[in-house]
């Protein structure tokens, strides 16, 4: 079993010794020039802290987030060749306060600070950097040359930069510079500071009642929900943001949904959701959270030009949804009724819907549901749907649902929900509240590094969509921008034209016109604070 040891990031400094290497090194081992002193790295350790504030207490930090597997020290010649001083340091165990053999760090006497073992350093203005548990592909580049600001680029990034991944979803993560640091080593003792902080974003997802909550919308039940990241960066800097860019930021580097790396064209600079990611939502947390109890997903810092669907980062919530009645007359329309209680059972394998455009219907509300394939058929190309499209419409001949079928064809009309899961979108950090008052926090839906995006459901307004990529208001293919829209607002295109056109990937988001499918408010927790009431795709 690895034994985990445990740190907090607040300040990592050099503490350059005073006393020079008898006679020096062979110069051949490091190549700057100056007189070899000793160093040593000291990392201070609160007994509690947040990354950005020093001493006070952090219920959304997890024992794993601050845990210290590796230290890597990157010290660059300031100048010229660059030229690199590198070290790697791993955990003494079990930790105490006994001084670290070579290549480990150590508590200090005291038991505040890690120490590392001593190491030699040349004299001069020199650039700092300092990592930890850093994967080793970044570590190998930058131990090459100063590659501070090169494109680092993977897939699945995200699972790069944590590891020892909890059922929780807590996990231990990579830590870098929060600013270049410049400093003249000499042989004065004096200690180099540098600041670092987590190079992921953490996100906390609940409601009251966490996953048990429910809530009846469209003629059926909405409960169950859990929730994954969609469209997490797959490119990074390892070196703080310079202007707020990161490496895709600019329009024209995300060309569509599924754009890829230039240089290496099988990595896809955002990922779609992965299924297997989806965990429970949390119940309201008392004081932000209780971290160790707490469901969290982890994504790498994304910003972006434009802030539009198809550039941004999202949390992905997916439901179980349970049709209250099943079938309708084809003739009429009008529900099913025998006198007994709602449907609450789910529906083995799935159920389909088609979406009316009529607000009548006991409890139906503009959809209908069927749990077979054939009975949808029926309906749709019965007179009460017929009239409602204006026009004639043939059952498909497809002996399985045909999800492909054109205008005209009944199972363009029908859409079918996969084991029962319906989706949703939750946009983070936005510009302005779901009333158009401006809000506190960085806006233009950035995903940033060591911070905590808190989402609050509040309510559940419709029926989600039938796939976890598909864009609410946009084409049901998330892939293309043609064929049918998703069943929701505006996708109620179908069967009657609205005078809404489809919400395309390349539009910006504006929360102010869209009719959204669930309501959530927004907090930024730099893990600033901003209360954000922000109705949610």
């Amino acid at each position: 079993m690895k034994i985990k040891q445990y740190v907090v990031f607040a300040l990592i400094g050099l503490a350059l010794g005073g006393c020079n290497k008898p006679g020096g090194d062979d110069p051949d081992v490091i190549d700057p020039e100056g007189e070899l002193v000793k160093a040593k790295l000291a990392i201070s350790v609160p007994k509690s802290v947040r990354t950005y504030a020093p001493g006070d207490t952090d219920p959304l930090a997890t024992d794993d987030e601050i845990v210290a597997n590796t230290i890597d020290v990157f010290i660059y010649d300031d100048g010229g060749s660059y030229a690199l001083t590198y070290y790697r340091f791993a955990p003494t165990a079990p930790l105490g306060t006994a001084e670290p053999a070579a290549g480990f760090f150590n508590y200090n006497g005291t038991g505040d600070q890690f120490l590392t073992a001593d190491f030699d350093v040349r004299e001069g203005p020199k650039l700092v950097y300092v990592g930890v548990n850093l994967p080793d592909f970044i570590v190998d580049r930058l131990k090459t040359g100063y590659y501070i600001n090169e494109i680092y680029e993977q897939t699945d990034l995200i699972d790069l930069l944590t590891e020892e991944i909890e059922t929780t979803g807590s996990a231990e993560v990579a830590f870098f510079n929060t600013a270049i640091v410049e400093h003249d080593v000499t042989a004065d003792g004096a200690a180099i500071p540098v600041s670092v902080s987590r190079l992921v974003a953490k996100v906390v997802v609940m409601a009251d009642g966490a996953d048990g909550a429910s809530w009846d919308v469209n003629g059926g039940t909405v409960s169950d929900l859990e929730f994954a990241i969609g469209q997490r960066n797959n490119q990074m800097f390892v070196s703080p943001l310079v202007g707020g860019a990161d490496p895709n930021f600019l329009a024209s580097t995300i060309v569509n949904v599924s754009t890829s790396s230039t240089l290496h064209p099988a990595i896809q600079k955002l990922q779609f959701v992965r299924p297997s990611d989806y965990i429970p939502i949390n119940g309201l947390l008392a004081d932000a959270g209780d971290g160790a109890a707490t469901n969290m997903r982890y994504a790498t810092e994304n910003t972006s030009e434009e802030y539009r669907h198809q550039d941004v980062t999202y949390v992905s919530i997916r439901a179980k949804f349970i049709p209250h009645r099943l079938g309708a007359d084809a003739d009429t329309g009008t529900l099913p009724d025998d006198g007994t209680g709602d449907n609450s059972t789910e529906i083995p394998g799935g159920f389909y819907a088609v979406f009316t455009g009529d607000p009548t219907g006991d409890d139906a509300l503009g959809v209908r549901y069927f749990s077979d394939i054939n009975n949808a058929r029926d309906f749709v190309t019965g007179a009460y749907f017929v009239d409602q499209v204006g026009s004639a419409i043939t059952a498909s001949t497809s002996p399985v649902y045909d999800d492909a079928a054109v205008v005209g064809e009944s199972d363009h009309y029908i859409f079918f929900y996969e084991d029962s899961y319906c989706y949703y979108r939750i946009y983070l950090n936005p510009n302005l509240r779901s009333d158009g008052d401006p809000g506190t926090g960085t806006g233009n839906y950035n995903i940033l590094r060591n911070t905590v995006y808190l989402a609050t459901i509040t309510g559940v307004n419709y029926i989600g969509t039938t796939r976890p990529n598909s864009l609410p208001g946009s084409y049901e293919n998330h892939l293309t921008n043609i064929g049918r829209g998703t069943p929701t607002w505006p996708g109620a295109w179908f069967p009657n034209p609205l005078p809404n056109t489809p919400v395309l990937p390349t539009a910006q988001i504006d929360p102010l016109d869209l009719f959204t499918g669930l309501s959530a408010g927004i907090t930024l927790d730099d893990w600033l604070s901003d209360d954000q009431d922000y109705e949610v795709y």
